[in-house]
């Protein structure tokens, strides 16, 4: 989790993402990097509210791989609503397309919270945001 990302382009802040889980995953990260702006440029994942889902399937991979990035000076990333400030990365298996579009229908449930999304933006610390998902998630 990062809480206060420093890159002020679409394709710093893809950078910064896979370059926190970089030792999770089993492939180089000019590889990695390029499936997400390729996925980018094709169809945007920013949605409104100052959220975006950078994902893609990466063959390697036997498991999920997943970060959260927040800029809070907000980043263009293909929303014409505004900057972005919050992003979810999701580095998928090929082979579970299920699971992928669970992950991805939760993290539109939770982006379309904005109570909660302001929560994310003002917390001080990665800690503090990664409690706010899991109080999020318990339903509580």
């Amino acid at each position: 989790m990062l809480a206060d990302l420093k890159g002020r382009t679409r394709d710093d802040v893809i950078q910064e993402l896979i370059a926190a889980v970089k030792d999770e995953v089993p492939a180089p990260a000019d590889r990695l990097t390029a499936i997400l702006v390729e996925r980018e440029d094709q169809s945007p994942t920013a949605m409104s509210g100052g959220v975006a889902v950078p994902h893609g399937r990466i063959q390697e991979l036997d498991r999920f791989i997943m970060a959260l990035g927040r800029s809070r000076i907000g980043v263009p990333f293909g929303d014409d609503e505004g900057n972005t400030n919050i992003f979810f990365l999701v580095l998928a298996p090929t082979d579970d397309t299920v699971t992928h579009l669970k992950i991805l229908a939760r993290i539109a449930r939770i982006s379309r919270n904005s109570e909660l999304r302001g929560q994310i933006l003002a917390a001080r610390t990665a800690g503090e945001i990664f409690d706010l998902l899991m109080k999020e998630d318990a339903g509580t």
